[in-house]
């Protein structure tokens, strides 16, 4: 029978339509089929499968998107962890064997640092908003209020773009 590699895609996330590669020796790209899941199905969007044309005696690496589509995920400052299996089944290995995948997923609604350097009489405040760029700030309005003690520099307020890496690290934008 044949080598087959099954990944149900999670309540969550959808599959990204012909973003599925397979690298490695003879590698044929016409393996691989989608299959939407029922909508009343509570663990997944569908099932992306891979089958090999014959025993496989080398390394392969399959790669594939999915978009993420809880934005809910994004309401809150922290960090989120998207899980994702991969099963891979064989007339050979009864039952299968599965591997799990996890990518974590830092998010910053709102975040600040102060920046303080001896001696200095000031201190240099960054408030950070929606790393992650969805549009879910119309309208936003900031509302920073100060301790006793300190006062705003209306002559140092600057607003950046910034963008967001793929290692999620911050450099500035247009």
């Amino acid at each position: 029978s044949s080598v087959v590699v099954t990944d149900e895609i999670r309540i969550g996330q959808e599959y990204v339509a012909g973003s599925a590669l397979i690298t490695g020796a003879g590698a044929d790209q016409t393996g691989f089929s989608y299959a939407p899941a029922d909508p009343a199905d509570p663990a997944k969007t569908g099932t992306l499968t891979y089958t090999f044309p014959g025993d496989i005696s080398t390394q392969y690496i399959i790669t594939f998107k999915t978009v993420i589509t809880d934005l809910s995920i994004f309401d809150t400052n922290g960090d989120k962890t998207l899980q994702n299996s991969a099963s891979l089944t064989h007339g050979l290995l009864p039952g299968g064997v599965t591997g799990t995948g996890s990518r974590t997923v830092h998010n910053t609604v709102i975040g600040k640092t102060g920046i303080y350097t001896s001696g200095n009489r000031y201190i240099d405040w960054e408030v950070i908003l929606n790393t992650n760029t969805i549009d879910l700030l119309e309208d936003a309005e900031i509302v920073d209020v100060f301790q006793e003690g300190l006062s705003l520099d209306t002559n140092t307020v600057r607003l950046f773009r910034m963008t967001v890496n793929p290692d999620g690290t911050l450099v500035d934008g247009e």
